[in-house]
């Protein structure tokens, strides 16, 4: 049915002998899975590099201690639906968020503001910079949505890349 995950199971075989010895991690690519999504890693807690060994079912599980997310910032991507640390420059402003998905980012200010900075993020800036939970939704239009001590700003794709900033 079109619309609808519909989970699917892989079998994959590997020479024993390559096999580190357990616990070890399963996962699809070389990077860490996305943020929010922790299922994408396996652990296994048996050493299946000794030949006859079987992992028991209660060997195998999502991982119990993922990765620390990382902080990401312009110019990364992001997983859309799952929330992330972005490291956001506000030195000129907040009207550009920056790039994600290779797309640039952008949010209409106040007119004749050019360092529009919510009162709710002004403590946390520091240096010019602060993080804030950004979130990526497809759909018409796709947005951006920032939040950070209870506020929100919602970005949408810009046509142009964000010009360079010029600090007054």
């Amino acid at each position: 049915m079109h619309g609808r995950c519909h989970p699917r199971a892989y079998v994959v075989a590997v020479d024993r002998a390559t096999l580190p010895t357990g616990p070890f991690a399963i996962q699809l690519s070389a990077e860490d899975p996305p943020s929010g999504a922790p299922e994408e890693r396996i652990r296994v807690d048996a050493d299946l590099s000794i030949p006859g060994a079987v992992a028991a079912a209660d060997d195998i599980g999502n991982d119990p201690a993922p990765a620390e997310p990382e902080t990401l910032r312009s110019g990364d991507t992001i997983e859309p639906g799952y929330p992330v640390t972005f490291r956001m420059d506000v030195r000129c402003g907040i009207e550009w968020l920056g790039v994600l998905n290779d797309v640039s980012w952008r949010t209409a200010v106040p007119a004749g503001s050019i360092k529009h900075v919510p009162v709710a993020w002004r403590e946390e800036v520091a240096d010019g910079v602060f993080e804030v939970e950004v979130t990526i939704r497809t759909g018409s239009p796709p947005t951006a949505t920032a939040v950070a001590n209870g506020h929100k700003v919602v970005y949408q794709p810009a046509a142009a890349p964000p010009p360079a900033c010029k600090q007054r």
